[in-house]
């Protein structure tokens, strides 16, 4: 299926565009002349793609959710989606929203669906959720499909902040350690190495070290090299880019104590999370697991939901995909409970049942994660700290010993 920009005309003369999703010209004209228009112009069109104009219409997280969240609520209620787009325009502060509405509106009401209104706001709403519009409109149940797409949003923007939450501290100390490092070499190495210089005595050589280490970073080279540091970030987040280079970076991080853990578990949990959504929404499994693809940015994932996928089209299930790939990623619990919900033609509520099952793991992970990191921080930063002064207060011991033996 491909999203087409078109341009028609009604039966009242008047020129319309909107966006729609056909698997072909002809099923696209024949899905507006039952609406009766007549197809003038047709393009197909990228969802990711748009103008520079439509980063204005960006919305975050929270107004996304409060953005489905309403419109959810009015559809359920019985409010057609008109005056449900009027009541939220009335409500809303926002002239960001307010403009938003006023495009979606007025593309409904000449004749596109809301998944095509949608899609004219590319960098405001997602693919994914263009297409769980579109099948919420395909098979009348768009309310309830935009209650499940709240109740997703509500879950992703929950684990981000666990995430920020389970990071800051140890980044926060990290940072602090770093500083402080900074500082003992900057400001209080020097102060050594001039006494030592006045007192003529020998230095050994790790204490020489430090007092060239400390020599560098207060020269121009140190600024330099601590300077390079932002734009090795920036090569660095360009390099992400590569598709190569990524799928090596993740390959190496699934292998790190608790971050891999960390990992496996987050993208796991997304994507049950998201084939819970989709079959909720009336998708068949194969499209669930294509979204779903489609949506992580994991390239070790992608690899592994495109095994699934291409073990359903050849006939087997989805709990015999799972059980081929298996642990670390899929352990037996969770192929158990694919395979009776499977078994009982209840695959949904078992993924939902899962889902929970890893959220509440995720959440156990993030905890400890936050609970021993930030003083694993302290503690190495303790022994380099304490390596350093002994090291600098070395020949102050070995001054004292000659002095005893005299």
């Amino acid at each position: 299926m491909n999203w087409f920009a078109w341009q028609g005309m009604s039966q009242s003369g008047k020129t319309i565009k909107g966006c729609l999703q056909a698997s072909s010209l002809e099923e696209l004209e024949k899905q507006l002349r039952a609406k009766d228009i007549a197809l003038l112009e047709a393009k197909p069109t990228n969802l990711q793609t748009s103008s520079f104009g439509q980063w204005r219409h960006t919305l975050s997280s929270t107004e996304l959710l409060d953005f489905f969240g309403n419109l959810a609520l009015l559809l359920t209620s019985g409010i057609p989606l008109l005056n449900a787009l009027d009541i939220m325009k009335n409500q809303t502060q926002s002239k960001k929203i307010t403009t938003i509405l006023q495009d979606i509106k007025s593309d409904i009401s000449k004749g596109s669906t809301l998944a095509g209104a949608l899609a004219q706001f590319p960098k405001t709403f997602s693919p994914f959720i263009i297409h769980l519009v579109a099948a919420g409109e395909k098979t009348g149940h768009l309310g309830p499909v935009l209650e499940h797409l709240k109740n997703y949003l509500n879950a992703t923007i929950t684990l981000r902040a666990q995430l920020k939450k389970a990071l800051m501290m140890p980044l926060i100390t990290f940072s602090l350690s770093l500083t402080l490092l900074w500082v003992i070499l900057i400001f209080v190495i020097p102060h050594f190495s001039t006494l030592y210089q006045s007192l003529g005595c020998s230095i050994p050589a790790s204490t020489q070290f430090v007092i060239h280490l400390s020599n560098l970073f207060s020269s121009w080279l140190g600024f330099i090299f601590v300077a390079s540091v932002i734009p090795v970030f920036f090569i660095i987040k360009n390099c992400l880019k590569i598709p190569s280079f990524k799928q090596k970076i993740h390959s190496v991080l699934l292998h790190v104590p608790f971050v891999g853990t960390l990992s496996i578990q987050r993208e796991v949990f997304r994507l049950l999370e998201l084939l819970t959504l989709f079959l909720r929404s009336g998708f068949p499994l194969t499209q669930a697991l294509e979204h779903a693809q489609q949506s992580t940015s994991t390239t070790v994932f992608q690899n592994h939901i495109q095994h699934l996928l291409t073990m359903i089209i050849e006939g087997k299930t989805l709990s015999q995909g799972l059980e081929e790939i298996g642990s670390p990623f899929f352990d037996a619990h969770l192929i158990a409970l694919v395979a009776v919900g499977e078994h009982a033609n209840a695959l949904a509520p078992m993924l939902e049942k899962a889902t929970t099952l890893y959220k509440n793991r995720l959440s156990a992970t993030l905890h400890t994660l936050s609970t021993i990191a930030a003083p694993l921080f302290m503690v190495g930063v303790g022994i380099i700290i304490g390596g350093l002064m002994i090291l600098m207060y070395l020949p102050i011991l070995n001054l004292g010993t000659l002095l005893g033996a005299q």
